[in-house]
């Protein structure tokens, strides 16, 4: 008998284990559908019943009424009720009868949507077979995703609500109970050849990853279904943010005094009370005290029971009036829970935008090299955690995307930015520039000469500057476009490293400095009369070498590419246009008639020193915290280190898709799992071929996981 409970046991886990793999390849594949990317104001609730006939369409309706009644950021809500699957009658009919008589005339405000519907009150998947009517799981989902888009496509051209101060409140009844079958068809995974595949009610909606409104069962013996259906939901990684009984018939006393009258809804939902405070003890003791348990505990009334329904057929509206307190609260319980949520998801996403700006994006969080620190360790997990509905992170982004958002997120460090780059230019380039004049490289029609520390300006003065006026504002264009283009080719590319993308302010003064050399030593070399050859050599050398010392980046590359092609262009068009009293030309045109080609080389170098500079100035305009951020990424990561891995982030581990933090529950029975030995970890597959592990050494995975921290 006990090694058939064990057997029983084994094959309930593997069971568990391949529904909680498939639920997650089904998460990870609408996370970016059209209701995993839903606005923020746009609050959205399942609502799942413990059973039929517990009263999810009065509690659907009466959180309608709430909902259409309520006032948010000075806002009128606009309402919005879907029943995806209907057999027999309509729940539409009875939501819109029961708000037919609200305060103020706010009918408008509710939608009321029925996505199937077939004529027969039975079970979903036997009256699609009774009347030849199938509809899949991926139809369903598909037209109910579609739908909450479309609501949100509807609110936002209606000239009478914005997005971003309105609030839409839309509520989905599912059918049946939790477990409750679906519609069945043919096209459903599930089908065979004796009858059409159907799937519950719990594993329909699991891939939208919609937060739950649940109504349990308030009469005798609704404990254990409640209980039950609670865990089937849990289970499958429902967030359930609010419990709600409606009071049963006191069919049981203790005398004959009504007062003495046992009310099994308020029983049980004390009774689910004391249930989730004994799971959460057990829970706790997990490694990051998370509980599934956590969202019914921490907020006073998210598990309710209201009064018994009047016996039909009297009408509903004096039992409605008489609870509309308890539905304001309801409310502006889940109302408050969301914006909880949304609140945690904007700091996160804050953090992300930063992490951005310091040009680490989701492959630049690898941290394959060693992280002594468990403080390291632990930030660089914390990135990779997605939030309940947000998993922006590691997602696609456009380089387009992330360049709009550098810009736009600060935008007075852009300006800033902007000023300071220009003024550089503008104050360094001229004094480059007349090394070139004061060794007869190039000669000016009509120069301003700018005496320093006293310096008359006589010959090879390296304390006098000779330009032109529209030297300066030239130098300032060119400081400004080389400084913005490392910065945006920075967020656009992703190999630079730490060290690279994040000069020290020496790093940035040997830049300069090693570029003035250059620009000195090509005047001191042509005044000598050395032939353009051996400078063109000499030039290409440093240039060459100055770039792999102060630069490397792809980013720099093109830069200083473009550069050394646009600054000999514009020279041209100077030397050809510019009137005569403004003019200027080479004293040697050299190959090209304008000028000689060692000055490509010099061009080239022009790039590393601004790009640096602008980095320089970049980081140190950003916030506080981005640059300690900054700074702890360049310790963990080192300065040479590149990163290639998003999805683990380096830590060679990610979530297990079989448990939740290396537990499950079979049975009523929380068990450690298997496949990551309780770690709630296993080790992230796309890592093997970069770190030339064989995916089917299970020994070596074995060594690997033993490795990793718990």
């Amino acid at each position: 008998m006990r090694s058939r409970q064990c057997l029983l046991r084994q094959i309930a886990c593997s069971s568990s284990r391949r529904w909680s793999a498939n639920t997650a390849i089904c998460r990870r594949k609408f996370s970016n559908s059209s209701s995993g990317s839903l606005h923020p104001h746009h609050r959205v609730h399942l609502l799942f019943g413990a059973n039929t006939d517990v009263g999810k369409s009065v509690i659907s309706s009466g959180l309608v009424r709430a909902a259409a009644l309520a006032k948010n950021n000075g806002c009128q809500s606009t309402v919005n009720y879907i029943k995806p699957l209907q057999c027999g009658g309509s729940d539409e009919s009875f939501v819109l009868l029961n708000n037919d008589h609200q305060k103020g005339g706010r009918m408008n405000d509710i939608h009321c949507h029925t996505l199937f519907s077939w004529k027969t009150p039975a079970s979903p998947h036997l009256v699609s077979r009774w009347e030849n009517a199938p509809v899949s799981d991926t139809e369903v989902v598909s037209k109910l995703s579609l739908l909450l888009r479309d609501i949100e496509e509807r609110e936002n051209f209606n000239d009478n609500n914005n997005l971003e101060t309105a609030t839409i409140t839309t509520i989905i009844e599912t059918a049946g109970g939790v477990l409750s079958p679906s519609s069945s068809s043919p096209l459903n995974k599930t089908t065979t050849s004796s009858h059409w595949g159907w799937s519950t009610q719990a594993d329909l909606y699991a891939p939208l990853r919609i937060r739950v409104v649940f109504v349990g069962d308030g009469r005798l013996g609704g404990i254990s279904v409640t209980l039950s259906s609670l865990e089937a939901l849990w289970s499958r990684g429902y967030r359930v943010d609010a419990v709600v009984f409606i009071e049963g018939e006191n069919s049981s006393s203790t005398g004959g005094d009504d007062s003495d009258s046992i009310q099994f809804g308020k029983g049980n939902a004390e009774a689910l009370r004391e249930y989730i405070s004994m799971k959460q003890q057990i829970e706790c003791q997990s490694s990051n005290g998370s509980s599934v348990f956590e969202s019914l505990l921490q907020d006073e009334g998210a598990i309710m029971c209201l009064p018994p329904l009047p016996p039909m057929p009297v009408p509903l509206d004096d039992w409605y009036q008489s609870n509309e307190g308890s539905f304001s609260c309801l409310h502006e319980l889940l109302h408050r829970k969301v914006y909880r949520v949304i609140h945690r998801s904007e700091a996160k996403q804050h953090k992300y935008k930063q992490l951005r700006n310091l040009g680490l994006t989701a492959s630049h969080l690898d941290t394959s090299c060693s992280i002594r620190s468990e403080a390291k360790q632990h930030l660089v997990r914390s990135l990779s955690e997605n939030d309940d509905n947000v998993d922006s992170f590691n997602a696609d982004i456009s380089p387009i995307e992330r360049v709009v958002t550098k810009i736009k997120d600060d935008p007075t460090r852009s300006i800033y930015f902007s000023l300071m780059m220009t003024f550089c230019g503008a104050a360094l380039g001229p004094f480059l520039d007349s090394y070139h004049s004061l060794f007869g490289v190039l000669t000016y029609n009509t120069p301003i000469v700018l005496p320093i520390l006293g310096s008359i300006g006589k010959g090879p003065d390296l304390l006098t500057c000779v330009t032109s006026l529209w030297v300066p504002p030239l130098f300032g264009l060119a400081g400004f476009i080389i400084g913005w283009l490392y910065i945006i080719l920075d967020t656009v590319t992703t190999d630079g490293t730490q060290g690279q993308l994040h000069p020290t302010p020496s790093k940035v003064l040997l830049g300069i400095s090693y570029f003035t050399f250059q620009y000195w030593l090509s005047g001191i070399l042509f005044s000598h009369g050395v032939d353009r050859s051996s400078i063109l050599t000499i030039m290409s050398l440093l240039a060459a070498g100055g770039f792999y010392l102060l630069d490397g980046t792809t980013a720099g590359f093109v830069t200083s590419a473009a550069t050394a092609i646009g600054g000999p262009l514009i020279e041209v068009g100077l030397i050809s246009s510019l009137p005569e009293s403004w003019a200027y030309h080479y004293n040697d045109v050299g190959e090209t008639g304008f000028f000689p080609l060692w000055i490509v080389p010099v061009y080239f170098l022009g790039g590393p020193a601004n790009g640096n500079l602008a980095r320089g100035f970049w980081n140190a305009l950003g916030s506080e915290e981005e640059t300690t951020i900054a700074k702890t990424f360049g310790e963990v990561l080192g300065k040479d280190q590149i990163i290639p891995c998003s999805v683990c982030l380096g830590t060679r581990a990610v979530k297990c898709p079989n448990c939740d933090d290396g537990t499950f529950v079979t049975y009523g029975e929380r068990v450690v799992c298997n496949a990551c030995r309780g770690k709630g970890r296993v080790i992230c597959r796309d890592c093997f071929s970069k770190y030339g592990d064989d995916p089917a050494d299970i020994e070596n995975i074995r060594r690997i996981m033993d490795r990793l921290p718990d």
